[in-house]
C-alpha cells in the first residue's frame, strides 16, 4: 500500500508537473471522462492536468482573486469551470460530481468539510487527496499549517463511510484514493 518516491510535488515546477503527470497516469481510471471537483486549485496548473483526462472540472476556491488567476491560466481549457465557495459549502448540487480531488489543499479545509465532499459526490464516487505529510513536511509547513498523516486522512474518511482503495507515500507527501 505504501511506497517511496525520490521526487515529489515539493521539487521545481517542472519536476512537480512531471510528477503529477506520472501520478495521473496511475490514478487516471478514477478521473477519466468523469466530472471532477478540484478543491483549492490554486493557479490552475493541476487543474489543467485533470482537465486533460476528465469530462468536466469544477475548480473550487474560497478566494476570488485566486479564481481570477486560474481562469486566466485555463482560458483555453474548455472543460474547466471556476466556482467560488462561500460559507464552507461547495457551489455544487448534491451528488453532482464523480470525483473530488484535493492537491495540497486538504490541510486548509475547514472542519466538517468531509461531509460537504460526501454531499456533492455521486454514489460510488471517489475522493483523491494528495497533500503534505505532517511528519515529512518541511518545518515551515509544519509550523504554518494543520497537517495530517495519510492514516489520519484515511481514518477521517472511513468514519464518514468511505473505503480506502489506494495509499502511496512520497518524499514529503502522500496520496489517498477513497470510494464512497
Amino acid at each position: 500500500m505504501g511506497g517511496t518516491h525520490d521526487h515529489g510535488p515539493s521539487e521545481s515546477a517542472k519536476e512537480r508537473m512531471e510528477f503529477l503527470e506520472r501520478e495521473m497516469a496511475r490514478i487516471g481510471k478514477y478521473i477519466g471522462n468523469k466530472t471532477v471537483a478540484d478543491i483549492g486549485p490554486g493557479d490552475g496548473s493541476v487543474t489543467k492536468v485533470l482537465a486533460r483526462r476528465a469530462k468536466k472540472v469544477y475548480a473550487i476556491d474560497v478566494d476570488e482573486k485566486t479564481l481570477d488567476v486560474l481562469a486566466e491560466n485555463c482560458r483555453n481549457v474548455k472543460n474547466v469551470s471556476p466556482r467560488l465557495s462561500e460559507s464552507g459549502r461547495m457551489p455544487l448540487g448534491d451528488k453532482s460530481v464523480e470525483v473530488v480531488f484535493s492537491s495540497a489543499s486538504f490541510h486548509h479545509l475547514p472542519k466538517g468539510y468531509l461531509r460537504e465532499m460526501a454531499r456533492v459526490l455521486k454514489t460510488k464516487g471517489n475522493v483523491i487527496v494528495l497533500d503534505w505529510d505532517r511528519s515529512r513536511a518541511p518545518p515551515f509547513m509544519r509550523l504554518a499549517h494543520r497537517l495530517f498523516s495519510e492514516e489520519e486522512v484515511a481514518d477521517a474518511f472511513k468514519a464518514e463511510g468511505f473505503t480506502v482503495l489506494f495509499m502511496k507515500t512520497y518524499k514529503r507527501h502522500f496520496m489517498v484514493v477513497l470510494a464512497k
